[in-house]
């Protein structure tokens, strides 16, 4: 549980420690600091079901190389290419999860904008998307488009993840510009997990979303 401000500037106050706790809680969501990323990272390891909504970008877990590079470098022009490649090496270490003899089940349900935004390249989102599909083969995996055709369900909510754990609880992270959240009221939690599977009731079913993935695939290998 990542520490409240209000907690830590009482613990500098008990301790006497001249800010240091407050200053080790904003690391944790300092943009030019990955370890705001930690927090989320900790819960991903022990999670026992994993459910994402990709509106923009393809989830970090089921990127390709290139296409997390593209993304990096878009993102962060100013930093140079070694400090890129560590970023992306970071980014492609999360598919050990995938890889583990017990791994979370997961569920993606990915806005169709986010599949036909090509990133990197219609090459690279060629291969990006035979990625999904190859990844979707794994019993612990599913997948669903949300169509254009869906209208407005999906018109004001950002990248999120929830996060269901081994004791029964839910932990929510939020993706943003320069950084990501976990939040942990119980009622945000509710209100995201409620979005969610209205956004999945209106998605296309799991078998159609490989199908039209599959389309948009070959539609990129011909441009």
């Amino acid at each position: 549980m990542v520490p409240s401000e209000r907690f830590a500037a009482g613990c500098d106050v008990a301790f006497q420690t001249n800010g240091l706790f407050v200053r080790m809680r904003d690391r944790i969501f300092d943009p030019e600091d990955a370890s705001w990323f930690q927090p989320y990272l900790w819960f991903e390891r022990q999670a026992l079901e994993i459910l994402d909504f990709s509106p923009i970008g393809v989830m970090g877990m089921f990127q390709t190389a290139e296409y997390a590079r593209a993304i990096f470098s878009a993102g962060h022009p100013r930093k140079t290419p070694e400090k890129i490649e560590v970023m992306v090496e970071e980014r492609l270490k999360r598919h050990e999860l995938l890889e583990r003899k017990d791994p979370p089940a997961f569920w993606v349900v990915f806005h169709e904008g986010c599949l036909r935004t090509p990133v990197g390249g219609v090459g690279v989102m060629a291969a990006q998307l035979d990625h999904l599909l190859k990844s979707a083969e794994s019993p612990n995996v599913d997948f669903q488009v949300l169509s254009f055709t869906a209208g407005a369900i999906a018109a004001h909510t950002t990248p999120f993840t929830l996060v269901r754990l081994p004791n029964a609880q839910t932990e929510l992270y939020g993706d943003g510009l320069m950084a990501g959240k976990v939040f942990q009221s119980s009622g945000t939690v509710v209100e995201f997990s409620g979005h969610y599977e209205r956004m999945r009731a209106h998605a296309l079913p799991p078998d159609r979303s490989l199908e039209f993935i599959a389309e948009l695939a070959e539609g990129y290998r011909k441009c």
